[in-house]
């Protein structure tokens, strides 16, 4: 009985809380400036500093990824820290209800391997402090990929609810589940880390005067994964402004030097400081002079850490050529100061924007050939199963999986959309992919927007009604083709451009054929 528990408990693990994450990256910091002289340490040195894998670093920095209780007391052991309650939460992936209080049996047994009287984990290999340390190849087999999320339960032939979740009654899951439509918060279960994406992040961040972009076409988590980047260097005791181009209004984004002034006035409220038009702004030199030189000699100059600048929704100013045509070689004007300046040095900026929308701002005068790219793709199949599974769904790749991930591809919108209904509507796989295109199927608005975007570019339209009437040989110039995959809609395969998924063949067929 007493190892069913441990075995149990071993599935359930603990998550690093924000607290917990606070007090252990400030003991790094310090560490670096007493003993490395302010050097940072790589992922791989703060591994075999603490005695660990990378991989468990990566799951203890994602705020939502399980790890094994005694992994978490070595880490923080390794920098003197006693581990405290608030430090950490319990969490089980078979849980829909992964707060709840556990029995008191449970929390005994996490309480004991914490403890620092507990076996001397510093003398196990890795494999047995996580418990969950499988390596998922291309040639993994499938059944061996389930394995890896869903623990030692037999592998069950057809998708089924977890029977142990208090949420499956519908009336406490419309209390515990949001509907997916917005990005996933730093204690969201559902958000699937997207290796190697968030530790190229992480590394690049620290790098002086950097720039970031995070580029992929709507749903593809953008927003989700800038949050975590934000909260990442917010540990390291960086300075942050974040920048949502959506809230700006109409009227200042027609007027490029409104823009300025609004954009210097909105970094200068976030950090604290002031911001007088009549004695931070000289319209003899111009509004882009004028911005520059206010954050470099007022907002930069002063700092004692980096600022992180996040510029989110960025496609919204394509909208206005006058606007794009002036902000955008200006930003990248400030990462080329960063290589001769050292308070330029200081900046580090992150742009966030969706592919979807039509560029036409000539390229090497914008910031987007500059810089670290983080294009977010689809999901893969191990990361579905993952995903399910924080559904509190057991889902193996049998026929249903298929079928689905034919219709839909990875896209993590549509997955989240799909999954919700499944457990909350009581939807089966069937009547979803059998009302995906019609006006009550539930990836409706998603196609809607797309058609919408179509109809607005008659060439984008021909050339989308022929991939639907011929499959093979369809040579694409270089920009149709650059401007239909930035929306989603197709896809390289084997050196040839293919409708992305059969949901966009289906649905387009049916209005654009007919």
């Amino acid at each position: 009985m007493k190892e069913d528990k441990n075995k149990s408990l071993r599935k359930r693990g603990v998550v690093l809380t924000a607290v917990g994450m606070k007090r252990l990256q400030t003991a790094i910091l310090e560490e670096e400036r007493q003993k490395r002289g302010g050097k940072r340490f790589t992922q791989v040195e703060l591994g075999d500093r603490i005695g660990i894998s990378t991989s468990s670093l990566s799951r203890l920095w994602s705020l939502n990824s399980r790890i094994d209780p005694r992994t978490l007391r070595i880490c923080f052991s390794a920098f003197d820290l006693v581990l405290h309650e608030d430090d950490y939460t319990l969490y089980d992936a078979n849980d829909m209800d992964f707060l709840r209080e556990y029995s008191p049996e449970d929390r005994q047994l996490i309480d004991r391997d914490l403890s620092e009287n507990s076996v001397n984990a510093d003398l196990l290999p890795e494999s047995e402090l996580s418990g969950e340390q499988q390596t998922i190849t291309p040639n993994t087999a499938p059944s061996q990929i389930v394995s890896v999320f869903l623990g030692e339960e037999k592998i069950k032939s057809e998708m089924t609810l977890n029977k142990q979740s208090d949420y499956n009654d519908g009336a406490k899951i419309s209390e515990y589940i949001k509907y997916p439509c917005a990005p996933l918060s730093l204690d969201s279960k559902f958000y699937v880390p997207r290796p190697p994406l968030e530790e190229l992040a992480y590394q690049e961040i620290t790098q002086p005067g950097c720039v970031i972009r995070i580029q992929g076409c709507r749903g593809m988590g953008k927003t989700s994964l800038m949050l975590r980047i934000v909260a990442h260097t917010r540990m390291l005791g960086y300075e942050t402004a974040k920048i949502n181009i959506a809230q700006v209004d109409i009227d200042v984004l027609r007027k490029p030097q409104l823009f300025m002034q609004w954009l210097a006035a909105s970094i200068a409220r976030q950090l604290g400081r002031e911001f007088n038009a009549d004695k931070h702004w000289d319209e003899e030199i111009g509004s882009k002079l004028s911005c520059t030189l206010y954050l470099k000699e007022c907002l930069l100059a002063p700092l004692e850490k980096p600022l992180l600048l996040v510029l989110d929704e960025v496609q919204c100013i394509f909208e206005y050529p006058d606007l794009a045509n002036e902000f955008l070689p200006l930003l990248r004007s400030w990462q080329e100061e960063a290589q001769q300046d050292e308070v330029w040095t200081k900046l580090r900026l992150v742009i966030v924007y969706s592919t979807d929308v039509y560029l036409s701002i000539e390229i090497n005068q914008s910031p987007f050939n500059i810089g670290l790219p983080l294009k977010l793709s689809e999901f893969t199949s191990e990361q579905v199963i993952e995903l399910a599974n924080r559904y509190g769904i057991d889902w193996q790749q049998n026929k249903q999986m298929q079928q689905l991930m034919e219709l839909i591809g990875g896209h993590p919108a549509l997955l989240n959309i799909t999954l919700y209904h499944l457990l909350y509507h009581k939807l089966t796989l069937e009547e979803i992919l059998q009302t995906a295109i019609t006006e009550v199927g539930i990836y409706r608005q998603h196609l809607q927007n797309l058609l919408n975007k179509l109809q607005k570019n008659t060439q984008l339209l021909d050339t989308m009604k022929i991939f639907l009437t011929k499959d093979k040989n369809i040579d694409l110039d270089m920009l149709t083709a650059y401007q239909l995959e930035n929306m989603g809609l197709i896809q390289l395969q084997q050196q040839k451009w293919v409708i992305s998924c059969q949901l966009y063949r289906y649905f387009f067929k049916k209005y654009l054929m007919s």
